[in-house]
């Protein structure tokens, strides 16, 4: 029995290294985006969300779970997906006001968020989930209504997050 916390806690870095290595593939997506290159792109993108999956599902599994490791995870997610968006709509791909709308939106998620206490908030995972869908579809499809549809799915759950925060005390 006292074996397990021993094997679990040896692997205590790994959701970390995870988290990581998700935050040394931007410049790398950056730079294949940017040079052109962007079924490459969007293979490093996939990867890094993917990662994103993974360091969470192992921190939950081998019960490693931090308020460092969440907040890592988060200004990970947040450092990535700004750099894909401000990419996105350099290459004209996002128009200038859905770059607007998704900084509004992860301002009011951030603002609502409970530093240093786990969990955390909990519709950034679906926010999150979203973002890097309409990512990952408007590279692949460049379909203009993935643009409208991560406009509004981003804002009524923002919006819904601060109700939530002024509803239960978050403000009081």
């Amino acid at each position: 029995m006292s074996q397990a916390p021993e094997v679990k806690s040896s692997w205590r870095w790994l959701p970390n290294f995870f988290t990581l290595v998700r935050l040394a593939l931007i410049p790398v997506f950056v730079h294949f985006f940017l040079g052109g290159q962007i079924k490459l792109a969007t293979w490093i993108l996939a990867s890094a969300y993917l990662t994103d999956m993974v360091d969470g599902f192992l921190a939950r599994k081998l019960n490693v779970t931090s308020v460092l490791g969440a907040n890592l995870d988060t200004g990970v997610d947040f450092v990535l997906n700004a750099a894909v968006i401000f990419m996105l709509t350099y290459a004209g791909m996002y128009p200038l006001w859905l770059l607007l709308v998704l900084t509004g939106c992860a301002f009011a998620l951030n603002i609502t968020e409970d530093r240093g206490r786990l969990p955390t908030n909990p519709i950034w995972k679906p926010f999150g989930a979203t973002v890097y869908a309409a990512n990952l579809m408007i590279l692949v499809f460049r379909s203009q209504i993935v643009i409208v549809g991560l406009a509004v799915i981003g804002s009524a759950m923002a919006m819904w997050s601060v109700v939530h925060a002024i509803r239960f005390g978050k403000y009081r």
